[in-house]
């Protein structure tokens, strides 16, 4: 029998007065054919014996040829799951081998090409070495109908699609039913019958019951987190001064959901200008959804902004100085002055350097606190101490301005005697001005006021000098 070794040579005795040589023919089915070396695997074989390197001997004698065989070594395997139930793929049964060997080999099952449908077949059991037999090397087995359970009820996500919610592989809505315009919570009411009778059958009853059967769909809600629901982002929004409440749309495969119907929406943080904190928007799904979805904006501060600043400068006025800052975000106090004003500029000039989202919702003031009507626009000059104020879509007050133009200490916009006037009584004491007239005093920009400013300021209106 095979063994996974060579064999062991011939014995035969010549005491001590000769030398035997084997050599070896393998059968293969037709003739013999030499072998070389000891053989080990299975087969049908013959053994010679040549006598040499003795004078008691004729040289050639040789003994008649010996013929042997090494038989294949039997295995026996143990068959299982030989009933199988329809799967719509190829099947068999599996097996292992029972006691053991000295080697490990690999066996194969072997199946008949179409093994899918119900019905009766063979398999066979192929081992990987030829060295071995298999004595039980085919089975028949069974692949029968598949026993489907009667779902009572079925749990189905909204899907928003005519689709139905059963697995149509196994059976389908009798009448076509589906589920798109039914809602959450609702139920549905179906019959439904096998997919194929010739692979399935009901659980419940015979082989040969193919009856309709009942069942109850209940609809739960999809998150608005799921695939195909698209939440839109949300652009950055004007601060106002009051709640924005942007509404971004929500689409499901495409169609556009209904707010109120299909969600609402919930708001934070959406009054104040960006200081850092993001506004956001929460989507929270209602009805035939569920779930929350949010998305953050920015409320970007509307403010007074010029067309072209060249020029232009923003000085904050704190605990009587002046410094220079930027003027990136809404105001609302007296302190906030805006310098680089050319003197005889008008008033329709000064707001035409806005820009045009902003002019129509621009008041102007004189430095007598008295509102400047449009209809003097063109024929006014914008001058020290004027204030400019922007108005929300609300006509609330977001922004605000007060204008310096260094030199126009009376505010009229221009530089003239009366400025010289203002300036000396000032320096003198008996008149007072205010913060943003000290600004316009300063001609020399040293932040102190006297007879320097002064001197220059004569010297620019005589022409000899400039601001």
């Amino acid at each position: 029998d095979y063994n996974g070794f060579e064999i062991d040579e011939p014995t035969i005795s010549l005491g001590d007065i000769g030398h035997i040589e084997y050599t070896y023919e393998l059968y293969d089915g037709n003739s013999w054919q030499p072998f070389n070396g000891m053989p080990k695997a299975a087969g049908r074989y013959r053994v010679f014996a040549s006598i040499t390197d003795c004078d008691n001997f004729y040289d050639f004698d040789i003994l008649e040829a010996k013929e042997f065989v090494i038989s294949k070594k039997n295995v026996e395997v143990t068959w299982l799951n030989t009933t199988l139930q329809y799967n719509g793929e190829p099947q068999g049964p599996k097996l292992y081998k029972r006691g053991s060997t000295f080697d490990t080999i690999s066996i194969d099952i072997v199946l008949p090409e179409e093994t899918t449908a119900v019905g009766e077949y063979v398999a066979r059991a192929v081992p990987s070495d030829d060295n071995y037999i298999i004595t039980n090397d085919t089975i028949e087995y069974s692949i029968v109908r598949r026993r489907i359970t009667v779902p009572s009820t079925v749990s189905a996500v909204y899907d928003g699609t005519y689709q139905s919610v059963v697995d149509e592989s196994m059976y389908v809505v009798a009448d076509g039913t589906k589920f798109k315009d039914v809602k959450v919570g609702g139920y549905l009411n179906v019959e439904i019958t096998l997919a194929d009778i010739e692979n399935f059958e009901w659980a419940t009853s015979t082989p040969e019951d193919i009856a309709t059967k009942k069942c109850t769909i209940m609809i739960q809600p999809r998150s608005l987190g799921s695939t195909g629901i698209i939440v839109e982002d949300v652009e950055t929004q004007q601060y106002t001064g009051h709640a924005i409440e942007p509404t971004p749309a929500v689409t499901f495969l495409g169609d556009t959901l209904v707010e109120g119907t299909d969600y609402e929406y919930e708001y934070y943080n959406n009054i104040q200008a960006y200081d850092g904190t993001l506004a956001k928007v929460v989507v929270k799904g209602i009805g035939n959804f569920t779930g929350e979805v949010t998305r953050e904006f920015k409320v970007q501060s509307l403010i007074l902004s010029f067309d072209d600043e060249t020029g232009i400068t923003y000085v904050k006025y704190v605990y009587g100085k002046y410094n220079v800052v930027t003027h990136d975000k809404a105001n609302t106090d007296e302190n906030l002055i805006v310098t680089g004003i050319k003197t005889h500029t008008s008033v329709q000039e000064f707001i035409n350097m806005f820009g045009e989202d902003q002019r129509a919702r621009i008041k102007i003031y004189d430095a007598s606190n008295k509102y400047v009507a449009p209809s003097v626009y063109a024929t006014s000059y914008i001058g020290t101490g004027y204030r400019v104020i922007l108005l929300d879509n609300y006509n609330q007050r977001i922004d605000e301005l007060h204008v310096a133009i260094l030199g126009d200490i009376n505010g009229d916009g221009i530089i003239n005697t009366n400025d010289r006037t203002a300036l000396q009584n000032y320096m003198s004491g008996s008149q007072t001005l205010s913060k943003y007239q000290q600004y316009a005093a300063d001609v020399n920009k040293d932040g102190t006021i006297n007879t320097a400013d002064m001197s220059k300021l004569v010297k620019v209106i005589a022409g000899k000098d400039t601001l």
